[in-house]
């Protein structure tokens, strides 16, 4: 196969030929065992949580904003505009996730079903043939430009799911990229808001709402307030998350190249 390799800042690549199916990269991950001595030892250990459990279950945990509607036209619209641009990156993990994933089960049969990434672009590669690919290190993701038609070609296997595959890296990468590049950004802007809460309540008070409408829109002020701060958590969980998808991207992404110069 065919492969160039470029970038746009200090952290790119010169381009790099691809090697043929023999490239390792990626890392690979080991766990340490522990012998137990009495049975009772055992059921303990198969009781404890697996790792990262309390990690995974804050992803799984993540929703949209949902921030209320208030009276106050001023102050609804900023809690509103926030909650949109954070729903805007849930959506982006959320389907960068599918992908991800969507990605990994092209190769479930060759891995035993258990798709690591690595393994997975090593795959690729060698599914590509003579494929000519060029393959783009930006800050924040990895892009493989390639032809439909030579693709077709050239590919060792079925080319409908090789370009299948590639749509699907692009795709996650492209979200990684947006995720990382706005996350910062809503989280600050969250924060400031969160800093800002007196003044927020100061206004619903001088609001001076009629009937019931003052204590009902102070709680949803309250409410959305405690929403924000929920967000700002999301946002670094997402972030979190995120940086280790796209660090294992970058690493399982040498797969495409001659492993001396995939370290450069």
């Amino acid at each position: 196969m065919g492969c160039c390799f470029s970038g746009e800042n200090e952290e790119s690549s010169p381009k790099t030929p691809l090697i043929k199916g023999n490239a390792t990269g990626g890392s690979q991950y080991t766990s340490d065992s522990t012998q137990t001595v009495t049975q009772s030892a055992r059921k303990q250990k198969s009781l404890d949580p697996p790792p990262n459990k309390d990690f995974l279950t804050s992803v799984d945990l993540l929703t949209t904003a949902d921030m209320k509607n208030i009276k106050i036209p001023s102050l609804n619209k900023t809690f509103q505009d926030q909650g949109k641009v954070f729903d805007e990156i849930f959506r982006q993990f959320q389907e960068m996730k599918e992908s991800l994933n969507d990605f990994k089960s092209h190769f479930t049969m060759e891995t035993e079903g258990v798709p690591v990434l690595s393994k997975c672009m090593q795959l690729l590669s060698t599914r590509c043939g003579s494929c000519k690919l060029k393959v783009e290190r930006r800050k924040y993701s990895v892009l493989i430009e390639y032809e439909n038609q030579d693709v077709m070609r050239n590919s060792t296997t079925n080319p409908q799911q090789v370009l299948d595959c590639l749509q699907l890296f692009n795709s996650f990468n492209k979200n990684i990229q947006k995720i990382l590049e706005r996350a910062p950004e809503v989280e600050n802007s969250a924060k400031i808001l969160i800093d800002d809460e007196d003044n927020m309540r100061k206004e619903v008070t001088k609001a001076d709402l009629a009937g019931t409408d003052g204590p009902e829109t102070m709680k949803a002020c309250n409410e959305n307030i405690h929403k924000l701060r929920k967000m700002n958590n999301s946002l670094r969980t997402i972030k979190r998350h995120t940086e280790r998808t796209f660090k294992e991207v970058v690493e399982a992404s040498k797969a495409l190249f001659s492993e001396t110069e995939a370290e450069q």
